[in-house]
Formats: C-alpha cells, sequence, structure tokens
C-alpha cells in the first residue's frame, strides 16, 4: 500500500521533481528554515495546552501526562533540539538554521537573553551586546550577507543565537495571547493530534488533526480545527480552499472546519498580535477535488512522472514563499555542494 502525507503530496503539487528529489533520491539540504522548527514547536505546546481543555476521564494516560505538563516549559525543550538529516541539532547555536528578517524582533529580548548571548559571544571572542548591540551587529551581518558574504562560523553562529532568543521570546508571548484570546471561547476541546489514514484500498493519505472542538457560540457543534503559525493574516474565505482540512473532515465524517491563525509577526500599532479564528463548511466539490487530486497524486508518482515546476507548469515555485528552491541548481544539472544524501534508516 502507497502511504503518502499531505506535505508530500503538496510539494509533488508544487513540483513533481522536488518531490523525486527528496522523498526518492533522498536528497537534502544542510540549512534548516525557522518555520519548520518554530512551527513544530508552537504546535507541541499548543497541543499540552489545549488538552488542559479536554475533560480528564476522557484523556489517555499520555494525554494526562501532557495536559498536566507545563506548555512554556515544552516550548522551551522543543526550541532546544530537533532532529535534521539524521543528526540532533543544538537550534540555539545551529549555524546552518536559516531566520527570516521578520524573525529578528530585539525590542523581545530581555536580561536572561542577553546574559545567553554574551556568554556565547565571550565563549566567540566578541565583545557583550546590549539590545542595541544586537540590533548593530545583525545588521552589520545582514549587510554581508546581503553582499553575498558568507558569514565566517563564529559570526553566523552569534547571529542564529541572537534570532532564536528573538523568536523564543516571541512565541512565549504569542501562546499567551492563545490561552487568553482562543481558549476562553472553545466550550470543550475533544481531541489533540488525532491520527488520520483514509484508504481507498491501494493507497492511504495520512496526517494528524490538531485539534477537533466545539466553541461557546455553538455547543455541541464539533469543528475540525488547524492551528497555523502565519506571517499574515488568512483570507476570510480560507475554509473554501483548505484542502488539508478536507481530508481531515473527511475522516471525521463532519463538513465542519476551522482555521486558527497566529500571526508571528508583532505590529507596532495596536493590537500588537492577531489571532484569526476562521470557521466554515467544507463543500462537496472541495471534498471531491481534493481526493481526485490524491488520485492523480499517487498515480503520477506510481508511473513515474516527476514534472519540474509543478502540474500547472508554473515558474514561481522555484521560489517558494521568497526562498530558493534547495534543488534549484541540482534541477539544472549543476553541482551542488551543499545537498546531502539521507542515509537510509534515518
Amino acid at each position: 500500500m502507497t502511504k503518502i502525507s499531505h506535505s508530500a503530496k503538496e510539494m509533488f503539487l508544487q513540483c513533481g521533481e522536488k518531490y523525486r528529489l527528496h522523498y526518492i533520491e533522498r536528497l537534502r539540504s544542510p540549512i534548516l528554515g525557522s518555520p519548520l522548527f518554530l512551527g513544530s514547536a508552537f504546535d507541541e505546546a499548543l497541543g499540552s495546552l489545549l488538552l488542559k481543555y479536554k475533560p480528564k476521564e476522557k484523556r489517555s494516560k499520555q494525554e494526562q501526562k501532557l495536559a498536566e505538563a507545563d506548555h512554556f516549559t515544552i516550548l522551551d525543550n522543543e526550541l532546544l533540539t530537533k532532529e535534521h538529516n539524521g543528526e540532533t541539532v543544538h537550534l540555539p547555536t545551529f549555524r546552518y538554521a536559516s531566520y527570516f528578517t521578520k524573525d529578528f524582533t530585539p525590542e523581545l529580548l530581555d536580561e536572561e537573553d542577553l546574559l545567553y548571548i554574551n556568554s556565547t559571544a565571550d565563549r566567540l571572542g566578541y565583545e557583550a551586546l546590549t539590545k542595541e548591540g544586537c540590533e548593530d551587529f545583525v545588521k552589520s551581518c545582514r549587510q554581508e550577507i546581503k553582499g553575498k558574504k558568507a558569514l565566517d562560523k563564529d559570526a553566523q553562529v552569534l547571529f542564529n543565537l541572537i534570532h532564536w532568543c528573538c523568536c523564543r521570546r516571541k512565541l512565549r508571548f504569542l501562546l499567551e495571547m492563545y490561552e487568553k484570546d482562543v481558549i476562553p471561547q472553545l466550550e470543550e476541546v475533544y481531541s489533540v493530534q488525532k491520527k488520520v489514514e483514509l484508504s481507498d484500498g491501494e493507497h492511504s493519505l495520512v496526517g494528524y488533526i490538531d485539534f477537533v472542538a466545539s466553541f461557546k457560540d455553538e455547543p455541541g457543534v464539533k469543528y475540525v480545527c488547524d492551528n497555523k503559525l502565519s506571517s499574515k493574516a488568512y483570507p476570510e474565505d480560507a475554509i473554501d480552499d483548505a484542502v488539508q482540512l478536507a481530508t481531515y473532515c473527511e475522516h471525521e465524517a463532519t463538513n465542519r472546519a476551522c482555521f486558527v491563525v497566529t500571526e508571528k509577526g508583532l505590529r507596532k500599532r495596536d493590537p500588537k498580535h492577531r489571532i484569526q479564528i476562521l470557521r466554515g463548511k467544507i463543500t462537496e466539490e472541495l471534498f471531491t477535488r481534493t481526493f481526485d487530486e490524491f488520485g492523480e497524486v499517487v498515480y503520477n508518482i506510481q508511473q513515474g512522472v516527476f514534472e519540474k515546476t509543478g502540474m500547472d507548469g508554473s515558474k514561481q515555485e522555484c521560489f517558494h514563499f521568497g526562498q530558493k528552491c534547495p534543488y534549484y541548481n541540482t534541477c539544472r544539472g549543476e553541482p551542488d555542494k551543499d545537498l546531502l544524501v539521507k542515509l537510509e534508516g534515518k
């Protein structure tokens, strides 16, 4: 039986060749983008928070343990290490972590962060940094990067650590806001991180539902909910094209879906943060399109058809979300010393 995750299906739709290089050739980049580890850490912390609002008598032993844990501690622990290319990396000082400009929010740094930054700065031979010093250092590094110069190893480590501290502080703030703004609107949480596997007998689509809950203004009405940590707000009609939620709704035998979108960018004006709760119904047309797409993807994979730049022929996927595809050079037959082959079993 062929099993494929939603993320794998979406990668194939972005670009068949990208899917082939990632899943079949098992090529990997050493670069670890910040959205990957920030999003997963935030999800784990939210899972613990949401389980606190699932009735105690309905929790499994593992869920009870997570519900009793401090969700801020879980967030901090998840931000310390991550499996990357078969190895466990220390995220704060991982030199191959990649951050966006908006990840740098020096106004959030406190004395604890500066102590951590400066203990590393001292070890690397740098003078102690204030908040303003961190801003100057990051600005200088960004100018070098803009000039297509690679930072030396020590500068890259310190540059990444400053960004990591900013991101950790921001995620803690956003977790507080989620608890303040979202949790009071929930009537009951029915499940958290529920595994989904839909099969047609030959192939299966697998994934995890972030949570299923009802809201106080619609008592007893269950919604399949997807938490999103996003750089910008979602359109109000986002549910109309929510392919992943359509999959999960099919599994739960409902058409009620919800996005909870936490904007990770902090605004200079009030409100400093925004969290959207977008509720709607999955249409029959979207259910049909979702599973037609799945069938088409599986068929093409089995036939060895891996078209470049997506099934629509678009070239924009070479620069998805403003970032150049890690397989850009390889796709063009050019050498790329930075790509790794992921070893079997890792």
